[in-house]
């Protein structure tokens, strides 16, 4: 079925009889650049999420372009990461995700992972110049046998990059590479411009936005820049931002670079291990934290509700959200009910 992706704008009108058409047209949309598949409902999370996983389709779906276009509540339902796959080849097992997911946005509210495989997250892996931004996700990721769990995606690697991402929530697993946004970075992978509220627990590697970082040999990189996280950390490994790193070949032209990434004082790295070609953590204080979108830079903004991501900074769409959050005060004595309706007792008042 590679042969359908990606799919032209003519597609529906010239194939009459397909065993599978009804899964190859399953989103609105073509699936590529111009015309991407709409992401609008739960339903259509789900659908991926089956799709992505079935050997029959998953060649066409793991490497398309999708579009979300509304907040979607997935109501703490269990939730199959999207590209759970933990191989790749000839032998019938099935591809990571190597398309471009863009959240337009918008939120996931209320994903609840629970695994016992590798690879757990919204999706569980994403490869090959795979991309995923402008996304917010809130709730739970657990797994509770298998190593790389993050809130976003378990495993970033091959040139793929996720930035402009946020995940409010806990993320755990009795194993290692456990992190707010990622759980584990492997030859080339990418991180920008996201940020995790919320605990992180593992076993071994945890990290706020990655647990851990492996490069095995070659000229190969790793990034993480401009992130911050907030919450605890707890692993045998633990950091704010970067939980544990690992070098495989110490003679190999790699490069690691964590850079313009901020902790608070008491949740600073003082046990991340590993070799890096740059490392730039500051440690603020709370109130150093919350008027640091400045440092951070585009497309951070400084948020003035202190109800909303515990006031910390959020991205410049989420300002708005931030001011509806706000509670409504009633600038009257009383209730408003009949046995205690509200007191008019000045002219401000009137």
């Amino acid at each position: 079925h590679k042969l359908f992706s990606p799919y032209t704008n003519n597609l529906r009108s010239t194939i009459t009889s397909c065993g599978v058409c009804t899964e190859l047209f399953a989103f609105n949309g073509f699936g590529i650049e111009q015309r991407p598949y709409i992401i609008n409902r739960a339903e259509d999370l789900i659908k991926l999420s089956r799709l992505s996983n079935d050997e029959k389709t998953a060649y066409a779906y793991s490497s398309s372009y999708y579009l979300q276009k509304s907040d979607i509540d997935l109501n703490n339902i269990q939730f199959t990461p999207i590209c759970k796959t933990s191989k790749y080849g000839k032998d019938g097992s099935l591809p990571h995700f190597s398309g471009h997911y863009n959240g337009n946005y918008h939120k996931i509210k209320n994903i609840y992972v629970s695994e016992s495989s590798k690879f757990a997250g919204l999706f569980g892996t994403i490869y090959g110049n795979g991309v995923l931004e402008n996304l917010s996700v809130t709730g739970q990721v657990n797994n509770t046998d298998k190593y790389s769990t993050g809130g976003i995606v378990g495993e970033i690697g091959e040139d793929a990059i996720v930035r402009n991402c946020d995940f409010t929530g806990t993320v755990s697993s009795s194993k290692s590479a456990v992190g707010g946004i990622a759980g584990y970075i492997w030859q080339n992978g990418t991180i920008e411009n996201c940020y995790h509220n919320g605990e992180v627990s593992a076993e071994g590697s945890a990290g706020g936005i990655v647990g851990q970082i492996v490069i095995t040999s070659g000229d190969y990189s790793a990034v993480v820049r401009n992130c911050y996280s907030i919450g605890e950390i707890s692993g045998t490994y633990a950091g704010s931002i970067v939980g544990y790193t690992e070098l495989s070949d110490p003679y190999s032209s790699v490069n690691i670079t964590i850079e313009n990434c901020y902790s608070l004082e008491k949740y600073k790295d003082d046990t991340v291990s590993g070799s890096y070609s740059k490392y730039d953590v500051a440690s603020l204080t709370r109130s150093e934290l919350k008027k640091a979108a400045e440092k951070l830079g585009n497309p951070f903004a400084t948020n003035l509700v202190s109800s909303y991501n515990n006031g910390y900074p959020i991205f410049k769409w989420q300002l708005e959200d931030a001011e509806n959050s706000r509670p409504i005060t009633i600038p009257f004595a009383g209730d408003g009910t009949e046995y205690s309706p509200y007191q008019i007792e000045t002219a401000d008042d009137v």
